[in-house]
């Protein structure tokens, strides 16, 4: 039904949430909860004013949730503390670097590369991969971000949506013609409708 996506964000932060009170030592389940807390407190920012989306970086920080922001964040020193850390301590780590943004205006793009490499180092996952690929390609320019991706077995990522937008997004700002097949193939691959439209626009852009 239409109201489905509402109700699974409401059902998956509610069980996060029991999770804390069942588990409060835990240091995974805080980080968790802490992950879902930072990105459900951008909600409201994920699409602009003439409705369309808007990646992480383009979003206006005055619409994100402060209360859930400080709660995620309170989240996250209360695992860290423990001194166990994992990989959902760690994205959510990487979205604590992205809530910065709310006092300093930047992205420290610097850090989130090397979470990333925390995360692959401890659970490797192709969505770890792919974003130290991204933010390399922040830090070190699009080139190396490409160097990065081509590390990544290319079966594996064949139907990996994020990957395809990642490679996209650095084949343009590199210049390469390839950016445009590249677009083609992720927004294939995408079932948001949102999400498809913005990377068709970004792909017919000059």
């Amino acid at each position: 039904s239409a109201t489905a996506p509402e109700d699974l964000r409401r059902e998956a932060l509610f069980l996060a949430d029991l999770l804390v009170e069942m588990l409060p030592d835990e240091p995974e389940v805080l980080g968790l909860a802490a992950l879902l807390s930072f990105v459900d407190g951008r909600r409201a920012a994920r699409t602009g004013g003439d409705g369309r989306f808007k990646p992480l970086e383009r979003q206006d920080v005055r619409l994100w949730d402060r209360m859930r922001t400080v709660r995620a964040r309170a989240l996250l020193v209360r695992a860290q503390k423990i001194g166990r850390i994992g990989r959902f301590q760690l994205e959510a780590a990487i979205q604590a670097v992205h809530s910065d943004r709310m006092m300093t205006g930047r992205t420290d793009w610097r850090a989130i590369a090397q979470l990333y490499e925390g995360w692959l180092h401890r659970a490797p996952t192709l969505g770890a991969a792919v974003g130290r690929a991204a933010a390399g390609g922040r830090v070190a320019g699009p080139e190396a971000g490409l160097r990065a991706l081509e590390q990544v077995d290319p079966e594996a990522v064949s139907g990996f949506q994020p990957y395809w937008a990642a490679r996209a997004h650095l084949l343009k700002q590199a210049g390469d013609d390839g950016a445009t097949a590249a677009y083609e193939k992720a927004s294939s691959l995408t079932t948001d409708p949102l999400l498809r439209q913005h990377l068709e626009t970004e792909r017919d852009k000059g």
